[in-house]
């Protein structure tokens, strides 16, 4: 008789005779350590199988869900047949996987499990200098995970952090297709690649070879001469080219041309930037941004049409109270657990931004009077939308006339102004929830948000106009959703309201519904008039950061 592990190898395999197969289902009733094996071996495929599976998927975006999976999904072809026998063999015989009766055993191999999160996951773009991108519809932002793109590159650098554990810093004009973790493609530009001992093997190709790094630092030109590589330090192989050099070690360079004629000239480590002097580069141009959108916010405050802008600062002399203690627009914000966090500026705002994490964290401000129209703007890092619905600035009582504006778990940013708070205090009274929106329509913009962009900066407004019927929705400057509707009527109000959170009691009872923002605000800002495309399309590039 076969030991219990070639038994089962065989069995999932279908290399049993039909002898042996008789006596494997007899074994399994009446013998334990068997049963148990059995169930061992299937647990292990099923996980081997969910990591094969996982692998396949580059990017995916939902957040986490419960999602019915079945057993072998994507197996090899002899895997029908065996999941038809087994599925005869748990039908009739239960028990055997189990130590207790059959009537103590309730088992499926249809599990419901909450599926993970998943997301892009190649690289990342680390910092950006003054980039321009050749084509504006395929452009990154800091922050941002890439998976199979290609940066096009017009003029300015890139810092990208393979997620191997190698970096490289690219110089536009350039052109880059990432491939994997651990390879690109470079089609033209220049390319300083630093590739520490755990990213060793990490390669770039080009037309004429390819460059594996064997712990190294290296630079890379490839532009219509043909191809040029200066090593910096440690050693780089080359493939693809039987003609050329096996190996470079420090100090040395080579030359490609077009023909394959290669050449072997002078180090020129002045030809690539160092990261000292990409770093230095950087500051330098994020302090001119910031300076510029300091200068810009003196001209905003002179607006009237300006009624609300709270820049999250912190300001030790004014304790927890937000906002230009100069400046009396309206009354400065209270805040109430969100906490100072880096703005979208860094080291330039160590305290310029509010972060809002605590289940109770807000900003409670008022605005007073009515408004024949509005605009609602902001810098937001959104860390999770973990909640239904996440807030960005929503009145207390959520009166006729009176706007919302938040973003729900897919990502979506909606905003709405209420239009029968009869019926929305109706529901209240009568079932202590809300059941249905007949009460007010809801605009809702494309998601602007997945779990890849987790930690980016990202510019939203949003646009109402009642004189002409219409609601509009930006990200970073651009529209992404304009509706018309009948149903939007002016004046609007606001009153006391929140940013960042909603917390209005139901009835008598101290419940809430939790709304509150998972991450981080910058620079709010209220209109009374909608902005034009134009007007917020300036505001974006005078505000962002590099």
């Amino acid at each position: 008789m076969k030991k219990n592990r070639n038994l089962i190898q065989d069995y999932l395999n279908q290399t049993l005779s039909e002898e042996e197969l008789k006596q494997f289902m007899q074994g399994l009733e009446k013998d334990a350590d068997l049963r148990r094996e059995l169930r061992q071996y299937l647990a292990l495929d099923s996980h081997l199988n969910e990591r094969l599976n996982s692998q396949d998927q580059a990017f995916v975006t939902t957040e986490p869900n419960t999602k019915k999976i079945t057993l072998f999904p994507n197996r090899p072809r002899w895997i029908l047949p065996l999941v038809a026998s087994l599925s005869f063999f748990l039908g009739l015989s239960l028990w055997l996987f189990s130590t207790k009766t059959p009537t103590e055993t309730q088992l499926s191999y249809v599990n419901t499990v909450e599926k993970e999160a998943q997301a892009l996951g190649y690289a990342v773009i680390e910092k950006l200098v003054d980039v321009e991108w050749s084509d504006s519809n395929n452009s990154f932002q800091n922050g941002q995970s890439i998976g199979k793109d290609t940066l096009k590159i017009k003029k300015g650098l890139v810092q990208l952090e393979f997620f191997c554990g190698a970096s490289v810093i690219i110089e536009g004009p350039a052109e880059l297709q990432i491939q994997s973790s651990w390879e690109a493609y470079c089609t033209q530009g220049k390319i300083r690649a630093h590739v520490p001992p755990a990213a060793r093997g990490f390669i770039i190709d080009t037309a004429k070879t390819r460059i594996v790094d064997l712990g190294t630092e290296f630079g890379l030109t490839v532009n219509e001469e043909g191809a040029r590589i200066d090593v910096f330090d440690g050693t780089i192989r080359l493939e693809k080219n039987s003609q050329l050099p096996q190996e470079i070690n420090a100090g040395e360079a080579l030359t490609i041309d077009q023909n394959g004629h290669t050449e072997l000239p002078s180090i020129k480590a002045e030809n690539f930037i160092n990261r000292e002097d990409f770093y230095a580069q950087a500051d330098k141009i994020n302090l001119q941004q910031f300076q510029l959108w300091q200068e810009s916010l003196e001209q905003y405050h002179l607006d009237e049409a300006l009624i609300v802008h709270d820049g999250m600062n912190q300001n030790p002399l004014i304790d927890n109270q937000v906002g230009d203690e100069a400046w009396r627009k309206i009354t400065r914000g209270k805040v109430i657990l969100a906490e100072s966090s880096n703005g979208r500026w860094g080291e330039l705002t160590p305290k310029g931004a509010l972060e809002f994490k605590a289940t109770g964290s807000r900003v409670r401000i008022k605005v007073p009077g009515q408004l024949q129209a509005l605009t609602f703007a902001t810098w937001v890092r959104i860390d999770a939308l973990n909640r239904k619905l996440n807030g960005l600035f929503l009145t207390d009582g959520f009166d006729k006339n009176e706007p919302h504006w938040q973003i729900n778990q897919k990502g979506q940013v909606i905003f709405t102004v209420m239009e029968d708070e009869v019926a929305f205090h109706k529901q209240l009274k009568q079932n202590g929830k809300l059941t249905t929106p007949d009460y007010h329509t809801p605009f809702l913009s494309d998601s602007i948000w997945n779990t890849s962009q987790r930690g980016q900066w990202k510019h939203l407004v949003t646009t109402c106009d009642p004189s002409i019927q219409e609601v509009k929705h930006y990200l970073n400057g651009e529209l992404i959703n304009s509706f018309k509707s009948t149903r939007i009527q002016a004046p609007l109000s606001i009153g006391n309201a929140e940013i960042g959170n909603w917390g209005r009691a139901v009835g008598s009872s101290a419940q809430y519904s939790i709304r509150t923002l998972n991450g981080c605000m910058d620079d709010f800002m209220i209109f009374n008039r909608a902005l034009s495309a134009k007007e917020i399309q300036q505001m974006y590039s005078r505000s962002k950061h590099d």
